[in-house]
């Protein structure tokens, strides 16, 4: 987590007069490119972090400048807080709930009320309903694996029903509407995957230790491996008038327009696959297939086997 990374540099910074950026990057686990960029991310915030020469040398807040609780404006502290705690719904770390005390530190005694009564407006609460333990577990084995640079195995379910045993070198935990998934290079594949959680059996870290590669995941790379892994087609669906809120809590509002019958038409473009195929077939009998035509035949064989199914 950067912010958490941030703020603990920052931490580090007052408390030391000095520090190498060699070894800010091995207490946090990542290349000293990183740091440098982290450093230039709290220059921009306000905090002047200078280079100081010579035997005693290394990082550090320049000199004659202090920190105090104006660095940080009232709304800046109730975003941050929000956006921790809703992050702690999902993930187990005694570190997360410690900087979140740190940040409630920030708050005077005379403005606790007011700050209580502002957080209390947006509550972000990540976990599914009905809660996953499972879920926290895998995300907590997970973390310590990347913290400790530990190869992880387990035995992987893709979307097309195919089972492997995969063993990967974890880099990041992605959190992607609600949905979990793993970030790693696949020593199977030989090359960077994104795994989803919920499709991970048997999940171990082993003793096996890995140098941490270079990579850009500030990029998100993952975006470019979901619409490279399927061919990309463009599909059209029409819902009735009724589902016109349902329709807008799935699709963009820029996608979604009105035939003269008053019907909903949406237009978007995604892979094909069975993940595709799931998210129309879930809608039941109020969504139609428009186009491309072969999705439209895909979609009836399966509605055809179904009706078997039920009808023996």
């Amino acid at each position: 987590m950067r912010l958490d990374r941030l703020l603990s540099i920052v931490m580090l910074l007052v408390n030391r007069k000095r520090i190498q950026a060699g070894e800010l990057a091995k207490i946090f686990d990542v290349s000293a490119r990183t740091i440098y960029r982290d450093i230039d991310a709290i220059n921009q915030a306000g905090i002047p972090v200078v280079s100081y020469q010579g035997a005693n040398g290394g990082l550090g807040i320049a000199e004659n400048y202090r920190i105090d609780k104006n660095v940080l404006c009232q709304h800046d502290i109730v975003s941050i807080l929000s956006a921790l705690k809703g992050l702690s719904t999902t993930l187990d770390d005694h570190r997360l709930s410690a900087t979140i005390e740190k940040i409630k530190g920030l708050i005077p005694d005379i403005k606790i009320n007011e700050y209580r009564e502002k957080s209390s407006q947006i509550i972000i609460d990540l976990t599914p309903w009905g809660g996953s333990e499972e879920q926290k577990q895998k995300v907590t084995l997970l973390k310590g694996a990347i913290e400790n640079s530990i190869l992880v195995s387990f035995e992987y379910t893709c979307s097309k029903g195919l089972e492997s045993t995969r063993e990967v070198e974890p880099v990041s935990l992605v959190l992607k509407m609600q949905t979990w998934y793993l970030y790693g290079f696949c020593r199977i594949r030989n090359g960077y995957r994104l795994f989803r959680l919920s499709r991970m059996k048997g999940l171990s870290v082993t003793e096996i230790s890995f140098v941490r590669r270079d990579t850009g995941v500030e990029d998100f790379p993952w975006e470019g491996d979901w619409m490279g892994n399927s061919s990309v087609v463009r599909v059209t669906l029409r819902f009735p008038p009724e589902l016109k809120a349902v329709v807008e809590e799935r699709f963009d509002t820029g996608k979604i327009f009105t035939d003269s019958g008053g019907n909903l038409l949406v237009s978007f473009s995604c892979p094909e696959d069975q993940w595709l195929y799931g998210i129309i077939l879930s809608y039941g009998e109020y969504v139609e297939v428009l186009e491309p035509q072969h999705l439209r035949e895909i979609i009836r064989e399966k509605v055809r086997y179904m009706n078997e199914i039920y009808n023996k």
